[in-house]
């Protein structure tokens, strides 16, 4: 994979055919072209696409509790949806109220949509996928991958300042942040991880193509 000096690398790449026997004008240009160009298909957007994976995936193992946090409240936020529709439907009293309004309280479906979306569940498909969220067994982060997916989607989504803001960790003062930064380069630099050279370019890179 790309190391230490792939910025080096690919400068190199650029400038061997200068001195390569037997390469038409168009093929060099084609070449340079792979070499340089951020377009689908080229070095530099493999290059650019493998960053920012790497450094979404360390993001997420590093902020594991806010993704379990969010799995249950999903799943929280949709019993309590199913509940009070069901109690509305009956034309039950004893629906959850607001304490100060007295007005029933309202799901957040707003958030409940936000997850489904990256199931992907469309909104007519809504009810009946939380009706089974609310009567399957067993359903934890770790045993319901296509939930915990969503999840991460958007928490990845949610996150993005967040992981800019981690990313440029020496901007920052924050003590929380800085331990969510330190957590991120534990998990690059793991086992069967880069090296700490490796993981610090892995970090520069991605808050630059995350700022683009």
């Amino acid at each position: 994979m790309f190391g230490v000096s792939s910025r080096t690398v690919l400068a190199a790449l650029r400038e061997i055919f200068e001195h390569r026997m037997g390469v038409t004008p168009e093929e060099v240009g084609r070449y340079k072209e792979l070499l340089s160009s951020s377009e689908g298909g080229t070095v530099v957007a493999e290059y650019k696409e493998f960053t920012i994976d790497a450094v979404q995936k360390a993001f997420l193992k590093s902020h594991d509790d806010l993704a379990r946090q969010m799995f249950n409240d999903y799943l929280k936020e949709a019993r309590f949806y199913m509940e009070q529709k069901a109690k509305f439907v009956r034309s039950r009293t004893d629906l959850v109220r607001d304490e100060l309004t007295g007005r029933p309280k309202v799901p957040n479906v707003k958030f409940l949509r936000e997850v489904e979306q990256h199931v992907p569940i469309s909104e007519s498909e809504a009810d009946n996928y939380r009706a089974e969220m609310l009567y399957a067994r067993n359903i934890t982060y770790d045993t319901y991958s296509p939930l915990a997916r969503a999840v991460e989607k958007k928490l990845l989504s949610d996150s993005k300042d967040m992981l800019k803001t981690v990313l440029a960790i020496h901007k920052s003062k924050d003590e929380e942040t800085k331990k969510r930064a330190n957590d991120l380069f534990s998990e690059l630099t793991g086992p069967g991880g880069f090296c700490n050279i490796c993981a610090k370019e892995i970090i520069e890179k991605a808050d630059e193509f995350l700022n683009e």
